[in-house]
């Protein structure tokens, strides 16, 4: 099954722009790249994703605090995730590794501890669907990388 495709393929920066001029007492995050994964349409944890060339994020980080109440009043771990792509010659990319960091203690206890945690993207999918309360589809399986480039 496929999964639905972007439909836009941008995203509004000017309003982000816009916003952080309207004051100091108005914050908010311009989140890289959030994504709630779900099933049946419950939120099964939230996840914010950084390639490796996005900028760290510091702890204690307001922005990361926002995130880590927000889902933990929603009752779902919450994690931070730098993944790491590498382009091949034939245009296909390989993806891993994954280092993955419990934002909240939900987080934590899914994970087994607060992190950073580096997983191969077979581990990080198989991870994606035990948090499902479901197993990784053997279809699924052979379409992920189980190691990493040093």
């Amino acid at each position: 099954m496929q999964v639905k495709a972007e439909r836009t393929g941008w995203r509004d920066l000017d309003f982000s722009k816009r916003h952080k001029e309207w004051g100091w007492d108005c914050p908010a995050v311009d989140v890289d790249f959030l994504m709630v994964e779900y099933d049946a349409g419950e939120p099964k944890a939230l996840v914010e994703y950084k390639h490796e060339r996005a900028a760290l994020v510091a702890v204690g980080d307001k922005s990361r605090k926002a995130l880590e109440k927000l889902a933990s009043r929603g009752g779902v771990p919450a994690f931070g995730v730098r993944y790491y792509s590498h382009a091949q010659p034939d245009g296909s990319i390989l993806w891993g590794p994954f280092r993955i960091v419990a934002i909240n203690d939900l987080g934590m206890k899914a994970l087994g501890e607060r992190g950073p945690v580096t997983m191969s993207e077979f581990d990080y999918v198989t991870l994606l669907y035990r948090l499902r309360g479901r197993s990784l589809p053997q279809d699924v399986a052979p379409l992920l990388r189980v190691e990493w480039a040093a």
